[in-house]
């Protein structure tokens, strides 16, 4: 899984931002000793809105709360010879509930986390601030 966030701050305590991910996962298969090896998996592209509500803030950690919600694609696939399939998902929607945590090194470099629901369990990474 790879992404990305955004995230603008109206004021102290309130931001609105984007969030991009992507995740490919699959699988190697055989149907029996010395078939053919056959791939299937699922990928999945999420954009979302987001809202985030920022507490207790001091001047290194940053916690918060966020809520998203936007665009997904989810696609399974098979390339079994008669499975052959790349099915979409039937609900297009993300949504995203979760804390997170900036902790700042310096004013503008430090490191995020954030558990949530909707999309990835743990996300973790660089935080910039401008």
């Amino acid at each position: 899984t790879a992404g990305g966030k955004v995230e603008y701050m109206i004021n102290d305590k309130v931001g609105i931002g984007a969030e991009f991910t992507y995740s490919n996962a699959y699988g190697n298969y055989q149907d029996s000793i010395g078939a053919p090896v056959y791939k299937a998996g699922v990928k999945k592209i999420r954009v979302l809105g987001r809202f985030n509500f920022h507490f207790a803030t001091t001047t290194s950690i940053d916690p918060y709360f966020t809520i998203g919600m936007g665009y997904k694609n989810t696609t399974y696939y098979d390339n079994q010879p008669g499975y052959v399939y790349n099915w979409p998902n039937l609900v297009p929607v993300a949504v995203r509930i979760g804390v997170g945590l900036h902790y700042y090194f310096t004013d503008f470099l430090g490191i995020n986390a954030e558990l949530g629901i909707g999309g990835p369990m743990m996300q973790a990474g660089l935080s910039f601030k401008f």
